[in-house]
């Protein structure tokens, strides 16, 4: 069935392997500090969430991904100061990330990923910023409608999607920081 597994970051880091078994398996990682690492995730198999905790979910918030996700759904939706993500996507997979109310930053390293879909959700209404300064602007394509969704088309066919942009209620990021 649906399993969830509420664990601190130090639980986490004493476990070999945490394998989820049939249905949707969600890990609540609480007391999270001001950044989060991927990489502390890679014990975990068949674990379909993520949900991250932080300490103080209204101060700034680091999200750094590795291509080597084992998840395919991290949720901070908690989170309504900032979150800057960085790092790499998995190569030709998607990731979806649930951003609360935070406005979201896109680091350079992200944008320059080879392949792969980073799927931003906001949740809890109409939020902040999505600033993507960092991204070189060669390496822009262009941006898409997609359904009530919005693709921005970078290089190395990499999609940042922000989900429910197109929504008819309140929902999505407010504004679009390109320079």
């Amino acid at each position: 069935g649906d399993d969830l597994v509420n664990a601190s970051l130090g639980t986490l880091a004493g476990m070999t392997t945490l394998v989820g078994g049939e249905g949707d398996d969600t890990l609540v990682l609480t007391g999270v500090g001001d950044s989060f690492d991927t990489t502390h995730l890679a014990s975990l198999s068949g674990v379909e969430r993520v949900r991250l905790v932080p300490a103080n979910p209204a101060a700034a918030f680091t999200l750094t991904l590795d291509d080597g996700i084992p998840v395919g759904l991290l949720d901070l939706s908690a989170l309504t100061g900032s979150l800057t993500l960085g790092g790499s996507l998995p190569d030709g997979g998607t990731l979806e990330i649930m951003t609360g109310t935070a406005s979201v930053a896109i680091g350079a390293s992200l944008a320059t990923a080879l392949g792969g879909t980073l799927v931003l959700t906001p949740s809890g209404g109409a939020v902040g910023t999505l600033d993507v300064r960092a991204v070189p602007e060669s390496s822009f394509l262009g941006a898409r409608q997609s359904g009530d969704s919005l693709d921005l088309c970078l290089r190395g066919d990499v999609v940042l999607r922000i989900s429910g942009q197109f929504q008819t209620s309140a929902s999505g990021f407010g504004s679009l920081i390109t320079d």
